[in-house]
Formats: structure tokens, sequence, C-alpha cells
């Protein structure tokens, strides 16, 4: 592993280091650890079936608190108990960049959920995936996730079977998840709209160039403002109002106004941000 250690530190090309399944001590997993804090190019780690338990899992969690360009960890089937999940997800907090966490098939139960119930409440902007599969979580701790989930608006794939929670539980669960998936979705074809405006005043031979940079300049501040919309029935009302407005028959200045002024009644609406 010394080996190993040594080409993390020294490679320029590394992006993906896949460890699955070996056999290593805990001195081992600290030189791959230690060599990957100030690591800028890998941004995937696969640990899974290594067995390092909660005291690897500490390693991982300190590694965490320095690397700034992982993206994906793979921790699953390493018999990580709550405190091993505990250290990492408290390690999550000063880490910007992880959007994909496999904690599958690990002894994380209902005290250990209520940490991940924090961190996803208060410091998941950038998780989208958390696979928490074959784990002890049960009711006690599905209720503590939904409760997470229903102020997380950024988490778009959760796995939670096999984890001794009710089908309803699970459901509510699933619920979630699919409503931030259709904010997503949403937001994507907003956001393909406003480029499309984008170019259709730019191209427009009917309106002058001044204009021209003052409708640009009220259209800039759109994504950024729908982008903190987490109402669905807001953000379709923003989308049909930027699809009349680029195919209705006449594009000027005058109907540009018009639908903005629709656009930003919508955007003031206190419940539009509920």
């Amino acid at each position: 592993m010394k080996m190993v250690a040594n080409t993390v530190k020294a490679s320029c090309t590394l992006t993906q280091l896949n460890l699955c399944n070996c056999c290593f001590d805990t001195q081992d997993l600290k030189l791959i650890t230690d060599a990957l804090k100030e690591n800028t190019l890998v941004t995937t780690l696969d640990l899974s079936g290594c067995n390092i338990g909660n005291k690897g899992a500490e390693f991982v969690a300190k590694m965490l608190e320095m690397n700034k360009t992982l993206s994906h960890l793979f921790v699953g089937e390493n018999n990580i108990g709550d405190q091993g999940s505990n250290a990492i997800f408290n390690a999550m907090k000063s880490n910007p960049t992880l959007i994909h966490i496999d904690f599958h098939d690990n002894r994380v139960s209902s005290e250990g959920s209520e940490l991940i119930k924090e961190h996803l409440m208060k410091n998941a902007d950038t998780l989208i995936f958390l696979d928490l599969a074959k784990n002890n979580i049960g009711d006690v701790g599905a209720v503590l996730l939904i409760e997470s989930l229903e102020m997380n608006f950024t988490i778009t794939d959760m796995d939670v079977s096999e984890n001794k929670m009710s089908d309803e539980n699970e459901k509510r669960i699933e619920e979630c998840i699919q409503r931030n998936r259709e904010l997503l979705n949403c937001r994507s074809r907003i956001g393909s709209l406003i480029e499309e405006l984008r170019t259709k005043i730019e191209d427009s031979e009917l309106i002058n160039a001044s204009d021209k940079e003052l409708m640009q300049k009220d259209r800039e501040p759109f994504m950024d403002l729908v982008n903190s919309l987490v109402n669905i029935t807001c953000l379709g009302k923003i989308e049909r109002n930027l699809k009349k407005l680029l195919t209705g028959k006449k594009f000027t200045k005058k109907m540009f106004d018009y639908r903005v002024e629709k656009i930003n009644d919508v955007l003031t609406q206190e419940t539009c941000h509920n």
C-alpha cells in the first residue's frame, strides 16, 4: 500500500482510485488517506468491501476534512457503525465537493441517522446521491430522514431498501426524492428557455440595441432566482410565461416587459420559496 500511496502523491493523471475488496490494515489505509488529503486530481475513491470498520472510517473522515476534489466516495460493505458514520458525515460539513456517497451494507442505526439528518438539512447543497441500503436505520431513523428530506431539495437519488423500516416510511422517502427530481427537471427546462430567450433577444431585428441591452439585463438574474424556488407550481408558472414569450406571434420589448412582470410576480410570492 505504500507504493499505492506514493503513486497517489506522484501521479499527474490518476483521477479514480479503485481499492474495492482489497485487504489491508488500518495503517495501510492511513497511508492512502494521508496521500489524498491534498490531492487535487482524484475524484473517485472506492473502498467497498475492504472491512475498514469505524477506525478506518475515521481516517477517511480526516481526509475529507482537507480534500477539496473528491466527488464520489464508495465505502459500502465495510462494517462501519454509527461511530464511523458520524465521523464521515461530520467531516462533510467542511467538504464542498462530494456529490455521491455509497454507504450500503454497513451498520448505521437510528442513532447514526441523526447526524445524517443534520447534514441533509444544513450542509447538503452538493450531495445528490446517497446509498444507505442494507443498514439498520429502522422506522425511528426513517422518520429522521423524512424530516431532513422535507428541507432538502438537492438530493435526487437515495436508496434505503432493506433497513427494517415500514413500507409507508420507505414510500415517503421516495416521494421526497421524486419531488427533488421534478424540481431538477423543471429547472433544467427553464434554464434552456432562458438561454433560448438570450439568443432570441440577440438575434431580433425588430428591437434596437439599447432595448436589447436592457432586456438582457432583466433576463440575466432569472436562473439564480429560479434555483432558489422549491415550489413546482410556481416553477410551472414561470415556464409557461417563458414559453408564451418565446412562441408569441410578435417578439417585442413591450411583450417582453409584460412577461417579465408576470415572472417577477411569481418570484416574489412567499409560497414559492416554501
